[in-house]
């Protein structure tokens, strides 16, 4: 019974209440409602009581009528709430209200002389809570105040004596005043209280997605290290190779140390244990230094990257490796955010006592109102390219060197036209340029091959990746397996390529600048687009494999990873789509039915997941469950995966296992088998060297000695 009557009044005061509305809107809802309910109990009682103490017919006639358009009313104001008319059910109310409580205690014999005028009181409280407009509240005030006095003065219900205007009029306000604080007080602490909460939720996304681009940046340059590694074991008395595998294993580690660095830097910065190398060098030297370092980067995007001629060597007093850290950063947003025929100029000048250097871009700008945050430690500004990684510390770390060296950074820019980023340092000296200073530097050429190649394929590859190295390592793989390949920098030009070329796979990364993997795969289902996809990312969470699974990727491999394990995904996928795409052809499927399987495929998929730690587990168990004879279970599962129903549970079974050996490296062997359904060790471990090309490896835990 309690249950019952919670149940009910929960929906009760939940009527008029959906999802798009605010907190405060939902609580001003909530309270109408109850008064709704407590109106009905008095109105109900006292029905009940004069009912039992009247006699005559005619007066039990008007209490009826009375009752029911009292009722009437009440169920209005509730109806108006259902059907989200806020305001007018608020205005009836606070009206209804006023004109009973001045209709009751003035004409009705009952109720007369019973200080029910003091009820005047709740009209303009009322208002308070459910009005925010100040023209209302005064209304409600001056129309409860003249009806609690002006009455008396006619009727006189009571002595002067006892109703005396002037005691009557300061209790009254007084009522009014204190509640009228309590809710202005009330409302501050709700409004600081969200800004609070909004504020603590910025952070929390701001550390979430920060953890996330580092995990994502630091990934990327050690699948390449890893690759290199690996290649490295085939060349171990070739120079020239081992020379070269040497400087690409330098250049990531170089990466990763700088991402680290930077972090490190910064925290050290906040409680002054950073000290700087200061010297007199010449600034001259360092922005020609810098422009000649980074001109193949800029080639490589196709960016018009200039130095303005620089007409003194100006001298500053400064640590050359932090400015030149500091000034590299803007150097990189420049080239980031930029793009290709956009423009880059690098220019040095004198002003009064100090030197400006500026760096100026035709990127995508950034909004007046992020131009003060771009700087604040782990800020990112909210478009396409940040979307893609980043960890929001270079901008932050620029800054705090640059007031280390007792100079200013000005930022000026506009969104769609590009930014101008001014560094401002004090001048020590100034100097003819007695020689034009020219550095030399090395332009990176496509490595060759690292292993012989096979024989050459038929099959068409896009590489989709923002990072150009890692398009160029995927690359280097497939080549070496026969494999031809076009490279894309993101989802966009993906569907350019698509759209102009007969693409027979695609390894896609998930981060990526202008279309991430998950809307590039979308976008190939939206347009019927039936090209077997592996997804390869840094990102692996559960959440995002889910994302791209139920969209009908092939596969999923998180970076780093083994080159063997890479290729055998590739050719299990290609393998079951070529068996899937023969078998529909064969069997006549139309694309309706095979539209209607990948529907359901997931709820079989779903399912075997849930049984995989079942020994005996097997196709006529899935065809049971679904209500189906096992050749309807084979075509449907032939058709949208290219496997039998026993391949399908076999590969669910060696997946889940992967998935626990990512998680946890400790577990025991025969354990992880049993977990996923196979009784013999031996034949798992055969079983997930065939599907990943790797053994299932259990890292032993050395037991801890107690001292």
């Amino acid at each position: 019974m309690a249950q019952k009557i919670v149940f009910f009044y929960n929906n009760f005061i939940n009527i008029g209440v959906h999802k798009n509305i605010n907190k405060t809107e939902s609580k001003k809802i909530h309270l109408l409602n109850l008064y709704c309910l407590i109106w009905y109990f008095f109105l109900t009682l006292h029905v009940f009581i004069d009912f039992h103490n009247i006699i005559g017919f005619h007066e039990k006639k008007l209490i009826l009528l009375n009752f029911v358009f009292i009722l009437s009313l009440v169920v209005s104001v509730q109806a108006l709430q259902y059907y989200n008319h806020y305001l007018k059910a608020r205005l009836l109310f606070t009206i209804s209200l006023t004109f009973f409580i001045f209709f009751y205690s003035n004409f009705v014999d009952n109720y007369k002389a019973t200080f029910l005028e003091f009820f005047f009181v709740f009209p303009p409280c009322i208002s308070l809570i459910f009005f925010n407009k100040r023209k209302i509240h005064l209304t409600i005030l001056v129309i409860s105040f003249c009806f609690l006095f002006i009455p008396n003065l006619f009727f006189q219900h009571y002595p002067k004596y006892i109703y005396n205007h002037i005691n009557t009029a300061i209790l009254y306000f007084s009522i009014i005043i204190m509640i009228s604080y309590f809710k202005n007080l009330n409302s501050k602490n709700e409004k600081a209280l969200e800004e609070r909460t909004q504020e603590l939720e910025t952070i929390n996304n701001f550390q979430s997605q920060f953890f996330i681009n580092i995990s994502h940046e630091i990934r990327t340059p050690l699948t390449l290290i890893n690759g290199d590694i690996e290649q490295l074991k085939n060349y171990e008395y070739k120079v020239p190779q081992l020379k070269k595998i040497q400087q690409d294993l330098h250049t990531e580690v170089t990466k990763i140390t700088d991402m680290v660095n930077d972090v490190l830097d910064l925290s050290k910065m906040e409680t002054s244990n950073f000290n700087l190398n200061i010297k007199s060098i010449s600034g001259t030297e360092l922005i020609e230094q810098l422009h000649a370092s980074f001109e193949t980067v800029f080639e490589q995007k196709k960016i018009n990257f200039t130095l303005h001629p620089i007409d003194y060597n100006y001298l500053i007093d400064a640590d050359t490796i932090q400015l030149n850290r500091a000034i590299s950063n803007i150097i990189v947003n420049a080239s980031k955010y930029t793009d290709t025929d956009g423009k880059v100029i690098i220019s040095l000048t004198k002003k009064n006592d100090a030197i400006i250097i500026s760096i100026e871009d035709t990127g995508i700008g950034i909004a007046t109102k992020e131009i003060n945050k771009i700087c604040d430690q782990f800020y990112q500004v909210k478009n396409h390219i940040n979307d893609a990684g980043g960890s929001g510390v270079g901008l932050s770390l620029t800054k705090e060197i640059i007031n280390l060296h007792n100079g200013k950074l000005h930022i000026n820019s506009e969104v769609g036209l590009g930014s101008t980023f001014n560094i401002i340092l004090p001048l020590k000296e100034t100097l003819p340029l007695t020689s034009i200073i020219n550095h030399e530097y090395i332009k990176e050429v496509n490595s060759s091959r690292y292993l012989p190649s096979l024989e050459a394929k038929n099959e068409l590859f896009l590489v989709i990746d923002d990072n150009v190295k890692m398009r160029q390592y995927i690359s280097n793989i497939l080549n070496n397996y026969g494999y031809t390949c076009l490279h894309a920098e993101n989802g966009v030009e993906a569907l350019h390529l698509i759209a102009k070329n007969t693409i027979h796979f695609i390894v896609t990364d998930y981060m990526m600048p202008k279309m991430n993997g998950l809307d590039f795969i979308k976008n190939l289902k939206k347009q019927k687009i039936d090209i077997p996809v592996l997804m390869l990312t840094a990102k692996n969470d559960t959440k995002s494999r889910l994302d791209v699974f139920r969209l009908g990727i092939d596969d999923y491999l998180t970076k780093p990873f083994e080159n063997n394990e890479f290729i055998i995904r590739i050719e299990n996928a290609l393998t079951n789509y070529k068996n899937r795409t023969q078998y529909i052809l064969q069997k006549n499927i139309s694309i309706e039915e095979t539209k209607e399987t990948d529907n359901w495929i997931s709820q079989v998929e779903s399912y075997i997941l849930e049984c995989s730690s079942n020994i005996q587990f097997k196709q006529a168990d899935i065809a049971n469950h679904f209500n189906m004879s096992i050749s309807t279970l084979y075509r449907k599962i032939k058709s949208s995966r290219g496997l039998s129903p026993n391949e399908l549970v076999k590969e669910i079974k060696l997946q889940k296992a992967h998935e626990i050996l990512t998680k946890d490296h400790t577990i025991p062997l025969k354990q992880l088998a049993l977990e996923v359904g196979f009784q013999h060790t031996s034949y798992f471990s055969k079983m997930y060297e065939n599907r990943f090309g790797i053994k299932p490896f259990i890292k032993k835990v050395t037991p801890t000695s107690i001292s």
